[in-house]
């Protein structure tokens, strides 16, 4: 389903199964080497043919669920102050915590103007109690940009770093 079948090992699968004289059935838009091979070829979209193909057997088609994982590393210095200082790293992981880039980009706000990050997502700033909160609380306000594939707004996310506490 939806392979050129030009690229092996994907392409090596389905011709075995057709030189065993089994069946082979192909679903792709466009024409693939094996077709002549092919017991069937249905030239349309596959989410089209197992849609239909689900109905027909009775089984219900599970709803897409975009998961998405971000790390945030947060290191505070132990010095005092004035030099104090807070980093941030973030990064996009995978379900298993493995590296993966799914953002565009980060912005970060801290007490004043935002500051947009690029990959690789660090950040260093000095330490500043946010108004309103306990002297040993910090706030930062965190925008994730998505690439967009699936259609994702930007995340806002406000991220509380507390003094002196490790794995914020």
């Amino acid at each position: 389903m939806g392979s050129s079948l030009t690229v092996t090992p994907a392409a090596d699968i389905p011709e075995c199964v057709a030189e065993r004289g089994e069946k082979l059935v192909i679903v792709n838009l466009q024409k693939t080497p094996l077709h002549s091979m092919a017991a069937l070829c249905i030239h349309a979209k596959c989410e089209e043919v197992s849609t239909m193909v689900m109905e027909k057997l009775g089984l219900p088609i599970p709803e897409f669920r975009l998961k998405r994982r971000v790390f945030i590393k947060v290191t505070q210095s132990t010095k005092g102050p004035p030099e104090e200082q807070v980093s941030l790293s973030i990064e996009g992981q995978d379900m298993y915590g493995f590296y993966f880039s799914f953002l565009t980009g980060v912005t970060v706000s801290v007490g004043e103007r935002p500051q947009q990050l690029q990959e690789p997502f660090s950040i260093r700033f000095p330490w500043r109690a946010s108004a309103g909160a306990s002297s040993d609380e910090m706030k930062a306000q965190l925008t994730f940009h998505f690439q967009g594939h699936y259609g994702e707004p930007p995340l806002d996310k406000e991220l509380i770093i507390k003094k002196g506490v490790k794995g914020n």
